[in-house]
């Protein structure tokens, strides 16, 4: 309701959660709780129920009194979410694991985006209904986005600008008539619709420099139609991020995967001293002889390997990965999980396997898997490749007359097997990175955030681009975004090849799990290979992470070498095992009580003779054995990734 002079007075809602109504139980709830241990989500649900009220409320209650609090991203990182659930950050610690989604996660909280078929235009004032009327002309033919468009969108924040002395009130009415909606026959599409609005009038409110509006048009994609939209792209955290550096006592950002880092600090914290900033990276748990990390430039016949954008759909190119893979499933025993840039590219390379032979040979010795576009199936085809290379592995098998000795899985980075699944012990004997899953250029959001990062603390940068931040961009134009990317001097270039190898580093780490496992790891290109006269800055490789690029093998004359170097690596590791498994029997001859008991505290925790476990043990938890950690700290609490390959 509206007070006299356009201030907004709130009024208390006359409905509620009627499991909050009796505080003496959200009392009770909180002292039961405080008299235990810590408790799990059902733990809490049964405590709920039991006592009949709500555990979720009687869980925040207790939030000022704790000692840690588990949470979520966005809980963490929105301002509102904060003060919603009391969490105060003055003066505390706070940790965050995978950090390496941090600015991502962190970005993407605050886009927001209208759809063309959101239902919101009957209900918008004139001048609004009048823009996105305008900005979705259905008498535009033009597919790409019109410098026209692009104008009226200006336009329109312009006006916003212009009116914002009465934004609040605009806001608060928009929220009053969304409820007023939710349940009228008009239902869920306007309340949407409505939602979509506010969140994108509340992104304008940020600085210019801080994001971008993107506008696509209605378009026809093959049999189907693509929405038009129009999106706010935030382009930076380094805002956000800085309320809550300032407020805590220190931050440690935390993760197995966060090398590179210059990529993570210029979007998050550029203005932090490098006095304030720790970085502290650890070595690896397992000895140095249990990982064979090699760069492969050439393959089985001599040809060089360039899965460059340009060279990649060589038939020669494909048939060469191909013979590789042939000879590497008799080498590698067990499981050999490969890794290619994108699904498309994956479809490609399978059916010209499939047409010329190759995908029969490499079936003769290891059965062969697909990641499913769908994450719905990706569960029953982990299950299978589990179960096959369990069931091979077994002595009593190998014994029999099977040509069999295990399974490839054929994967994508950035998928989610890339991303979230454990490869320990013979289901990723082998990591097979084909090429550099560089993003694709044709993404014009990236470009953006390249754009963005290239002019960082240097506004002659972004000027050298000769590509001003408020031109057009046609979206989906590979080559311009090839363009842009060859006149970027550091920053944008450096960003966009750390956002290739942050990939790399994520797929390559779902291999080696624990103190006894082994693996190879192969990175198939010639352009991991250190070369100072082809290359200005320093080589891929040099991104790795520092446990792997202690061990890795950055040249080799042929292919027979890299053959000679697998032979050798699971035959010594093959031996090694065999000594561990005869110590572990010996040892369970002399402790039966104790190994009955334990029996998974020898021989690294393996489970491999289970053919019965779960596969979400595959699902990666804790189980970085490398750490990295970025620390910002403070004296005082007052002070403070569709993937293409790339040129």
């Amino acid at each position: 309701k509206l007070e006299p002079g356009g201030r907004v007075r709130r009024t208390k809602a006359s409905a509620g959660c009627p499991m909050l109504r009796k505080q003496k139980l959200q009392k009770d709830f909180v002292s039961d709780v405080s008299q235990q241990e810590a408790l799990d989500i059902e733990d809490l649900l049964d405590l709920g129920s039991r006592l009949g009220t709500c555990p979720y409320y009687g869980s925040r209650r207790m939030v000022p009194a704790a000692d840690l609090v588990v949470l979520p991203y966005q809980s963490l990182l929105s301002k509102s979410s904060r003060e919603s659930l009391g969490i105060n950050l003055k003066n505390n610690i706070i940790i965050i694991d995978e950090a390496h989604n941090l600015a991502d996660s962190l970005i993407g909280m605050y886009d927001a985006k209208i759809t063309l078929s959101q239902e919101i235009y009957p209900n918008l004032d004139d001048p609004d209904r009048a823009f996105m009327q305008a900005i979705f002309d259905e008498d535009e033919t033009n597919d790409n986005v019109t410098s026209n468009a692009v104008e009226r969108t200006k336009a329109y924040c312009h006006s916003l600008m212009l009116r914002s002395v009465d934004m609040e009130i605009r806001l608060h009415a928009w929220r009053s008539r969304s409820l007023e909606v939710l349940s009228s026959k008009e239902g869920g599409s306007t309340l949407s619709g409505f939602r979509a609005l506010l969140d994108m009038l509340l992104s304008l409110t940020n600085k210019n420099v801080d994001g971008r509006i993107i506008v696509s048009k209605l378009r026809s994609k093959g049999l189907s139609e693509q929405d038009g939209f129009i999106k706010y792209v935030m382009l930076t955290g380094e805002k956000i991020f800085s309320e809550i550096v300032n407020q805590a006592h220190a931050v440690i950002l935390a993760g197995g995967t966060l090398q590179p880092i210059e990529e993570t600090r210029e979007r998050l914290f550029p203005w932090l001293p490098s006095q304030s900033l720790h970085f502290f990276s650890c070595g690896h748990i397992i000895p140095p002889e249990s990982i064979l990390p090699v760069a492969v430039s050439n393959g089985p016949s001599g040809q060089s390997f360039d899965f460059s954008y340009a060279s990649r759909n060589s038939p020669k190119m494909i048939e060469e990965l191909g013979l590789m893979l042939c000879n590497l499933v008799s080498v590698v025993p067990e499981g050999i999980v490969v890794f290619f840039s994108s699904f498309d590219y994956e479809d490609k390379i399978y059916e010209a396997w499939r047409t010329s032979g190759i995908l029969n040979r490499i079936t003769k010795k290891k059965r062969l898997f697909r990641e499913p576009r769908s994450s719905s199936d990706i569960e029953g085809v982990l299950k299978e490749y589990k179960d096959t290379i369990d069931m091979l592995s077994n002595k009593a098998l190998n014994e029999s007359k099977t040509s069999l000795n295990g399974a490839v899985l054929l994967a994508v980075v950035g998928g989610k097997i890339s991303e979230g699944i454990n490869f320990s012990d013979g289901m990723g004997r082998c990591i097979v990175m084909v090429g550099l899953p560089y993003p694709s250029p044709s993404d014009i959001e990236l470009i953006e955030r390249i754009k963005h990062m290239e002019g960082i603390g240097d506004t002659k940068a972004t000027n050298s681009l000769q590509v001003s931040n408020n031109d057009t961009y046609i979206g989906g134009n590979v080559n311009a975004g090839f363009d842009i990317l060859r006149r970027c001097k550091r920053r944008g270039k450096e960003y966009y090849e750390n956002l290739c190898m942050k990939a790399v580093n994520q797929s390559i780490g779902r291999a080696i799990r624990h103190i006894n496992d082994y693996a190879a790891i192969l990175l198939i290109d010639s352009r991991y290979v250190s070369d100072p006269i082809k290359r200005s800055s320093s080589p891929p490789a040099s991104k790795l992470p520092q446990w792997i690029q202690d061990r890795l093998i950055s040249s080799t004359s042929n292919y027979g070498e890299v053959h000679r170097l697998l032979h050798q690596f699971f035959k010594i590791n093959k031996n090694k095992v065999s000594s561990i498994n005869q110590r572990s029997h010996h040892l369970d001859h002399i402790y039966p009580d104790f190994f009955n008991c334990n029996q998974s505290s020898v021989s690294g925790h393996t489970d491999r003779g289970n053919a019965d476990s779960s596969v979400k043990q595959l699902t990666n938890t804790d189980a970085h054995d490398s750490t990295e950690v970025i620390s910002s700290a403070q004296d005082t609490a007052d002070e403070t990734a569709k993937q293409v390959e790339g040129p």
